[in-house]
């Protein structure tokens, strides 16, 4: 019964697919530049429930810290064959290096337990942008925020720790469908239900019910780092109908 308010509204607006059991796989992946081979790992099998769900309720969903024990990135130099990092990471399932080797992404289509979808590092191990995606978005104008900050405090300090508030002129745009939302608080998931749309990026996006997130084209992702003045300034990628859709490193985050 823990999610059925959820899951039927829904069913109302969007395509939802079931699950046959919850994802617990355990992968690897390795992909290799001129200079450096990147490797990930993740343990999503029943070993590692109970540390996945401590970390994915929580409020800040800190899932780059030793707690995590389940998941990692780590990248070699293969002139010196040193391990340069090796860093806590959500489940991911393609890795990507920019072809001037100065970053890499991670992307994911993982929902179960998995805060964030798209990772980008720098060759240090620094983590440069992280996010969460969902095909559900409440689209808000200025004064529907302004309601939503008063009466329902607590879950926006939520989002907006997450960083799951985005704003593009004139519309604010709230990332709320997480996994467990209707349990954190009821009320303004009605609220924020009101204003539901899809989101932002991209229309083609869908989920199942619990295991994953289908954003992006997982045989074409295509993704390719865009620069401006030598700096990363966005990725673009293909969404799940082949649409680019394109992500800046610094979204306009509440």
């Amino acid at each position: 019964m823990k999610y059925i308010f959820l899951f039927a509204l829904l069913l109302c607006s969007f395509p939802v697919f079931a699950d046959r059991a919850a994802y617990s796989q355990k992968r690897s992946i390795t992909i290799e530049s001129e200079n450096y081979t990147v490797t990930h790992v993740h343990d999503w099998s029943d070993a590692t429930r109970g540390e996945r769900r401590e970390i994915y309720f929580s409020e800040n969903q800190d899932i780059f810290t030793d707690q995590n024990t389940y998941a990692y990135i780590e990248c070699i130099s293969k002139n010196t064959k040193r391990v340069i990092f090796r860093i806590p990471s959500p489940a991911l399932t393609h890795l990507f290096i920019a072809p001037d080797e100065k970053y890499i992404a991670g992307i994911s289509n993982i929902m179960l337990y998995n805060p964030y979808q798209l990772v980008i590092l720098d060759m240090d191990g620094t983590i440069i942008k992280k996010r969460h995606f969902s095909s559900v978005e409440a689209k808000m104008t200025d004064d529907d925020f302004i309601i939503f900050k008063e009466r329902f405090s607590k879950t926006f300090a939520i989002l907006q720790l997450r960083k799951q508030i985005y704003y593009r002129e004139p519309f604010y745009f709230l990332d709320y469908f997480y996994l467990g939302m209707p349990n954190t608080d009821s009320e303004a998931y009605r609220y924020l239900a009101r204003f539901r749309g899809t989101n932002h990026l991209s229309g083609n996006i869908s989920e199942s019910i619990t295991n994953f997130v289908f954003w992006f084209n997982e045989a074409v992702p295509g993704l390719r780092f865009h620069y401006q003045e030598n700096r990363l300034f966005s990725i673009s990628i293909n969404d799940r109908k082949n649409q680019r859709i394109e992500i800046p490193i610094e979204e306009s985050n509440m």
